[in-house]
């Protein structure tokens, strides 16, 4: 669950009249009647997690879900699968769930910490990171068996990570920025030029990052973290989460379903009609299809 979400206590769902829509999304009805704060596909599965260890799965690209048991009955806010059998969840107080059968069944993994973790990232089956609370960055080389905390030099909240190879970049509260070249031994902060609260941040390739957060802030590194320019910081809503479905082609959405569209790996973004939701905290997608979940689930045809 990002930052956000903890001080949101209502909003009223709204639309921009306005923006003439590019594409339609689609409101997915009676897949679940909590809180949903994630959504993670991998070909045709898609995975839903959310409020008092909510998860959901569907094996046909969204058509059909079930409810796998969750060993967890605190908030689960981030899913990710390296494959199609191998996934893992992260939530509330340090909570650490695995599968290896596609997210049929869970299973509870230790972590030594009992801050809240935001999100997971994997590269491969064997080898990811979780980040939260505290300056929080956790890290495996053994599927999550073990965990060990990484130094991350800061107190701050880690919303969001994401690594490519060796090099990894993760973002946070205040407009934090961290970089690191070697799996995560070493974490350098960077300046962003904001103090926003920075809520996710995606690699887009070996030197292109981008990341959004409150107060409609977009930032773009084209050096793979280092140096960060503004993109946009003019809209009044808060960017929660971001999709990219390929190096170019990428959305933003967060508080009030705010829905925003990049085709040119976010040096430009284009406001789309909002989502009818009180906020949108999770995207995934592919070429073919882009899921939002949140207070509301959404599909949309890419095509």
């Amino acid at each position: 669950m990002h930052l956000s979400l903890l001080l949101i206590s209502a909003f009223i769902g709204c639309n921009d009249d306005d923006q003439t829509p590019a594409r339609t999304w689609q409101h997915k009805t009676g897949i679940t009647a909590k809180p949903s704060f994630g959504i993670e596909a991998f070909d045709n599965i898609l995975i839903i997690v959310g409020d008092q260890g909510l998860i959901k799965r569907s094996e046909d690209s969204g058509a059909n879900w079930t409810t796998p048991e969750s060993p967890a009955a605190q908030r689960l806010n981030s899913s990710k699968f390296v494959d199609g059998m191998n996934g893992w969840i992260c939530g509330s107080n340090g909570t650490m769930l695995m599968t290896q059968d596609g997210g049929t069944t869970w299973q509870l993994q230790p972590t030594p910490t009992t801050s809240h973790l935001n999100e997971v990232d994997f590269i491969t089956a064997t080898e990811g990171w979780a980040c939260g609370f505290n300056g929080t960055i956790l890290h495996t080389v053994n599927g999550g068996a073990t965990w060990t905390q990484q130094v991350s030099n800061t107190n701050k909240y880690i919303s969001s990570l994401d690594f490519k190879g060796m090099k990894g970049v993760a973002c946070g509260s205040g407009g934090l920025i961290l970089t690191t070249e070697n799996l995560g031994e070493t974490w350098t902060e960077r300046n962003s030029n904001v103090k926003s609260d920075l809520q996710e941040i995606v690699i887009l390739n070996d030197s292109e990052v981008v990341a959004v957060g409150g107060s409609g802030t977009i930032l773009k590194s084209t050096n793979a973290g280092q140096d960060w320019k503004v993109v946009q910081q003019e809209f009044l809503e808060n960017f929660l989460t971001m999709i990219f479905i390929n190096e170019k082609e990428g959305w933003i959405s967060g508080e009030k379903g705010v829905l925003r569209h990049t085709s040119d790996g976010g040096e430009t973004w284009t406001k789309e009609p909002s989502l009818q939701a009180m906020y949108i905290s999770g995207l995934t997608g592919n070429d073919k299809k882009v899921w939002a979940a949140g207070s509301s689930i959404f599909e949309c045809a890419c095509n």
